[in-house]
């Protein structure tokens, strides 16, 4: 009974590891869809599949978890085959999250240039930029100047013939000015400026989310690939004493031995893999 404890106990530790994949997933794509405008697709697909994989993984735990008490070798047996598959796809999903960590300014630059172009033609872009500026305090792409071919009107005149023309800048460009009284400007020699490009500051943004989601993928497969494979050998351990090593139960735990064998070489591929 203390063996079969154990597997349930493992099987809920599963459960967790699942509902925490289901979980970075859904936060990270939440984060990521507040700046949707400015992301590629592939932002999005990586989390979705962790989402899914989460999912996966609490549905399947519980297949086990009934064959663990039902000491069932069918159910217990096909829950190992799934959690092969599962380690596969949390090694994919995170092996993605880092290649997309890598790619992470070139697929945000082409965005930021396109939506860019778009400002003063689109309501929605002028108001997905302006939130952009105001809440990462960055203006342009790689700075203010990315806005000077876009501006409706481009200078401010000097105020005598030797300055040169100043450059207007959307108001999202400047911090809010308290205490001011009239009509205000955002140029790029105003005090307030932002002078960090959104590149720089969403790129971070991006990256940090990325890492995230490939260390939690890699992580919690070979998490899952070793407690897996103790649960695994517990309940072989069970059969072979519940059965004694006859007939028919004999062919059974060499099916369990043979589970486990997939599994440590699907555990051992990963590590290959990464390194």
């Amino acid at each position: 009974m203390g063996t079969v404890t154990g597997c349930l106990t493992i099987r809920e530790f599963e459960v967790i590891t699942g509902i925490v994949v289901l979980s970075v997933g859904a936060v990270i794509k939440t984060a990521y869809y507040n700046y949707e405008d400015f992301l590629d697709d592939s932002f999005f697909s990586v989390p979705s599949l962790l989402i899914a994989i989460g999912a996966i993984v609490i549905i399947v735990s519980f297949f086990g978890c009934c064959g663990s008490v039902k000491e069932n070798h069918c159910m217990v047996i096909t829950f190992s085959v799934f959690l092969i598959f599962i380690f596969i796809l949390e090694l994919s999903a995170g092996i993605a999250g880092y290649v997309l960590k890598n790619n992470a300014e070139q697929f945000i630059v082409d965005k930021l240039e396109e939506t860019m172009n778009k400002y003063n033609n689109s309501t929605e872009i002028t108001k997905a930029w302006d939130e952009l500026q105001t809440e990462m305090t960055c203006c342009g792409i790689h700075s203010a100047s990315d806005w000077s071919p876009k501006a409706p009107t481009t200078t401010t005149p000097p105020t005598n013939a030797s300055q040169a023309p100043t450059l207007n800048l959307p108001m999202s460009c400047c911090s809010p000015v308290n205490g001011m009284w009239g009509s205000v400007n955002c140029t790029e020699d105003s005090p307030n400026l932002y002078t960090v490009g959104c590149l720089n500051k969403l790129g971070l943004f991006a990256k940090e989310h990325a890492v995230t989601l490939g260390g939690v993928g890699i992580g919690i497969a070979f998490l899952q690939g070793y407690v897996g494979q103790e649960a695994d050998t517990t309940l072989e351990q069970l059969l072979r004493h519940k059965w004694n090593l006859g007939g028919m139960q004999e062919g059974t735990v060499e099916q369990l031995n043979t589970t486990s064998a997939l599994a440590n070489y699907a555990t051992e591929a990963g590590y290959r893999m990464i390194n």
